[in-house]
C-alpha cells in the first residue's frame, strides 16, 4: 500500500532536514561578516513599481528564468441549495517564465500540464461518469501553454493578457498585502 504524503507534511520535513544546514550557513555568514547587521531595504508597498516587482517575486522571479509551481484539488459540482458534490481530484505541474518587455512591463507566460483522478480509488482517470446527466466523457491530460505574446503583461498599469493589452483599461497596480 502506498503512503500518501501532503505537500504540507512534504515541506515540513523539508525544513526540518533543511535547519541544519541553515544553522551552519548563518554562523559562517556571520563569521564572515555575511549580512548579518546589515540593514534590509523595505520596499514602500503604496508604490504601483514595488507591487509589481513585489507580485512577480512571490509569483515567479525577476530573473529569466523557469519557475516550477505544483498544484492539487477537488473540482465539485453544485446544483440549487444541494450539498457539494466531488466530483474529480486534479494534481498538475506548471512552469512559469518572466521576461522584461517594452514600456517597463513584464510578460509572464507558463506551461502546465493537468491529470484528473478518482475521488474514491485515487486511480487517474481514462473516462468520467457525470452523475448530473449521465454521460460518459473521455478524460485527457489538459495541457496548456504557449511562448512570447501568449502570456499575461505584467506592468505598473495592471495584469492583461498579452493578446487583449489594448482592449483592456489600465488600472493602477496596487495590491493589499499583509504581514
Amino acid at each position: 500500500m502506498a503512503q500518501h504524503f501532503s505537500r504540507r507534511m512534504f515541506v515540513a520535513a523539508a525544513g526540518m532536514a533543511a535547519l541544519p544546514a541553515t544553522t551552519f550557513l548563518s554562523s559562517a555568514c556571520a563569521k564572515e561578516g555575511g549580512n548579518a547587521g546589515k540593514r534590509r531595504i523595505v520596499p514602500d508597498l503604496s508604490q504601483p513599481r514595488a507591487n509589481l516587482e513585489g507580485m512577480l517575486r512571490m509569483t515567479a522571479s525577476l530573473k529569466e528564468e523557469d519557475v516550477p509551481w505544483w498544484f492539487d484539488g477537488t473540482i465539485f459540482g453544485i446544483v440549487g441549495e444541494e450539498a457539494p458534490l466531488p466530483l474529480v481530484r486534479f494534481e498538475g505541474w506548471e512552469i512559469y517564465w518572466v521576461r522584461p518587455v517594452e514600456n517597463d512591463a513584464y510578460e509572464l507566460t507558463g506551461h502546465t500540464v493537468t491529470f484528473f483522478y478518482d475521488v474514491d480509488t485515487g486511480e487517474m482517470l481514462d473516462t468520467f461518469e457525470n452523475p448530473y446527466t449521465g454521460e460518459t466523457n473521455k478524460v485527457t491530460a489538459s495541457v496548456q501553454g504557449g511562448g512570447a505574446g501568449f502570456g499575461f503583461n505584467y506592468s505598473e498599469n495592471g495584469v492583461r493578457p498579452t493578446k487583449f493589452i489594448d482592449k483592456m483599461p489600465e488600472k493602477p497596480l496596487l495590491l493589499q498585502w499583509s504581514s
